[in-house]
């Protein structure tokens, strides 16, 4: 794969990873590649110019590059840098590629559609893997929980990942130790197939005799999006969760500590973003952050419906039907149904006025700036609409209201503006 790169894809990997970046010793200049932030920025400027695609920049000096994107010439003196490191990243890939790693980007036609569809600007830009690629968008059910998950907690963690191998559902973890490696090994032995999502050291895993014999038999699957040899950091255990919901069709937390950890900042993290359907193990003696969860938004499971259904998949979408509705709250357990005596939610008061200007890509900055209010609460009342389903974003600042929003215009379009087309 890596020998196949498309040249948009080949500048991205020179703009935005660190490949062969650091065999560039040089005491004068020390330029770092763009972050994932930086890149939607960057790509932005990219195409809305005359330039429109990354590749083209190759053609460009550095005083090209600043008047064709209008940057400052700092920063058009590092992306000439960065896109001339060709031949030690180059390298890099092959030395990746003999150890059985591949590098994609957004440019290619293979990154999840998952990643594009739920966490939109949050996905990353390059994603390193080993084994089966296709895997990628065989959307599953993602297992999540504690390293010191407690017995019961590692019981149904077996269960639940078993049920998945039987019922063909792709296992998506985190490969690290407790519930992920559960999870990982228990759906490995029924033959099931398994996406390890990683945060670190994917170089020094892919080694491992027992992981590289299932990498072989194509039914595991390691991502990272994060350099091969990189060492663990929190901040990059704490990306790691979204990208396991990304690819996720119902997500289940076995254990989490009310809280703290990953486990539950992943689980928040998605309730407030509502990526996808989450659901909690629930029964007698488990952790606090399980029944924190739950009264959270997330939906409880036990270890007897995952023994006694007939259909696992069933069963998480009829759970799910049942908990929520559509458009009014008819299927929604009693006690988190709205009270007529709550307080008057002044959102559903301001909307009709803020929408009545989203006809058209409008900042947070401008619309504040109409109401003559802080930027602060307008961007309280954006947050609520974008929950809601009410505005989309069409770049990094701009909205506009769904009522008119243009699918075909906008969809995607700031995470897809350069993917290859498939023959």
């Amino acid at each position: 794969m890596n020998q196949n790169i498309s040249p948009d894809s080949l500048a991205i990997l020179l703009l935005c990873s660190n490949i062969g970046l650091n065999s560039l010793k040089s005491k004068e200049i020390n330029y770092k590649s763009f972050s994932d932030k930086e890149w939607i920025k960057l790509s932005h400027r990219i195409v809305r110019s005359e330039v429109r695609r990354p590749s083209a920049l190759f053609e460009l000096n550095e005083i090209g590059i600043r008047e064709y994107l209008q940057i400052p010439l700092s920063t058009a003196k590092r992306i000439r840098y960065l896109l001339d490191r060709t031949g030690s990243l180059t390298l890099e890939l092959e030395k990746l590629g003999n150890m059985g790693i591949w590098v994609i980007t957004r440019a290619d036609s293979v990154y999840p559609k998952s990643f594009k569809k739920i966490l939109k600007l949050d996905s990353p830009t390059i994603l390193y893997g080993a084994g089966k690629i296709e895997l990628l968008n065989d959307r599953g059910v993602g297992i999540v929980g504690s390293r010191d998950v407690d017995e019961q907690g590692a019981v149904f963690t077996d269960i639940l990942a078993r049920r998945c191998a039987k019922e063909k559902l792709t296992v998506i973890s985190g490969g690290s130790k407790g519930v992920d490696l559960i999870a990982q090994n228990a759906a490995l032995e029924e033959g099931g197939n398994v996406v390890a999502v990683l945060s670190d050291s994917l170089a020094k895993t892919v080694k491992k005799k027992e992981i590289l014999a299932h990498i072989l038999k194509g039914n595991l699957l390691l991502i990272s999006a994060y350099h091969p040899n990189s060492r663990f950091y929190s901040y990059s255990a704490l990306g790691r969760n979204k990208h396991i919901y990304g690819l996720s069709k119902y997500t289940v937390v076995s254990s989490s500590t009310a809280g703290k950890g990953g486990t539950w900042s992943g689980a928040i993290e998605n309730l407030e973003a509502k990526w996808v359907p989450l659901f909690v193990r629930d029964e007698t003696g488990v952790p606090d952050g399980n029944i924190e969860l739950i009264k959270k938004g997330g939906i409880g499971i036990g270890t007897k419906e995952l023994e006694e259904t007939e259909s696992l998949e069933t069963l998480l979408q009829t759970r799910v039907t049942e908990y929520f509705s559509s458009d009014e709250e008819i299927n929604v357990p009693h006690e988190k149904r709205t009270k007529l005596n709550e307080p008057l939610d002044l959102f559903n008061v301001v909307w009709p006025y803020i929408e009545s200007l989203l006809n058209k890509p409008r900042s947070i900055k401008e619309l504040s700036m109409e109401f003559n209010i802080e930027e602060s609460q307008m961007d309280i009342w954006i947050k609520t609409a974008y929950s809601k389903g009410k505005i989309k974003y069409v770049n990094e600042t701009k909205i506009i209201s769904t009522v008119f929003f243009n699918k075909e215009e906008h969809q995607d379009r700031q995470i897809s503006i350069f993917e290859t087309p498939v023959d």
